[in-house]
């Protein structure tokens, strides 16, 4: 007979993580985005995201299982980007999936490149994800009511030092999110 806490253990090795690897703004980039955040929620109604969890996805895993959590963390360590900056000067609300967003209006190369160096070594250790098209922003406002068109905002300045995996965990308020893993950039 197995005892108790073996039992949770062997359950715990089954669990699933929501993962996502993404860019996490620095204090001051994050600080401005959740008053932009603030401001925008007036005219669109909505959730406003905490300012904490404020992040540009760069790849959506989904359900992982944990045991492979090892194998991912070494297979993120092969990516290797350069330190880049993008600006961030674009706001919008989409009514069909309820998010007012941020972002470039061009994003730069080595945001692209960074993710597709992240998909192909996630692909080649075997992980599945999201397929879709990257289309970088950053989600300020959930539930919003309506439309909003694509409008200039002040310039952001974003320096990228490095990148996160990160677990997605739901609670009260919608979500938190729990870095587990950081790669600094060359």
């Amino acid at each position: 007979m197995k005892n108790l806490k073996q039992g949770k253990s062997e359950l715990a090795a089954k669990a699933n993580l929501r993962l996502f690897f993404a860019l996490c703004p620095d204090t001051s980039v994050r600080d401005a985005l959740h008053r932009l955040a603030k401001k925008r929620q007036l005219e669109l109604g909505g959730r406003v995201m905490p300012a904490e969890t404020l992040h540009l996805t760069l790849l959506f895993l989904g359900e992982t299982p944990v045991e492979h959590l090892p194998e991912l963390e070494c297979a993120a360590s092969t990516v290797h980007a350069p330190v880049f900056n993008f600006v961030i000067e674009r706001f919008a609300g989409w009514r069909h999936n309820g998010i007012g967003y941020a972002a470039p209006a061009q994003a730069p190369d080595e945001l692209f490149s960074l993710v597709k160096q992240l998909r192909a070594c996630v692909a080649e250790a075997a992980f599945s994800f999201d397929q879709r098209a990257f289309v970088p922003h950053v989600t300020l406002l959930r539930k919003v009511e309506q439309e909003s068109p694509m409008q200039p905002i002040k310039p952001l300045i974003w320096t990228v030092r490095e990148f996160v995996l990160v677990k997605s965990v739901p609670d009260v308020e919608g979500r938190c999110y729990e870095t587990l893993g950081r790669w600094l950039l060359d």
